[in-house]
């Protein structure tokens, strides 16, 4: 899986506008937290404070940020107008990861 963004690595405090001529980044260089092999950051969650955590991480990251759930990546970000920017101009590149009911 290869996912492709718009925006150059970013930390806090940094603008959320990326520039028109900004390099496409894949998955995988995003920045992401350490992990373990094979579980990634799945031991570094815990189900009910998984927001925090995220939080967090996108404190010390930046936003996009990259996390590996047991081999499943997973793009998170923390900015709602970045985030619609990207769905609307790439859709294509990403996917859901199930069915919503």
């Amino acid at each position: 899986m290869s996912a492709m963004l718009d925006r150059p690595p970013q930390g806090p405090g940094t603008p959320t506008a990326p520039p028109a001529n900004a390099p496409l980044r894949t998955l995988r260089e995003l920045p992401r937290p350490k992990g373990l092999p094979l579980l990634g950051n799945l031991l570094q969650l815990d189900a009910l404070r998984a927001h925090a955590q995220f939080e967090a991480w996108a404190r010390e990251l930046g936003t996009p940020f990259c996390v590996w759930l047991a081999g499943m990546p997973m793009v998170v970000f923390d900015d709602a107008e970045l985030f619609q920017q990207v769905m609307r101009e790439r859709p294509h590149l990403y996917r859901r990861g199930g069915r919503i009911r």
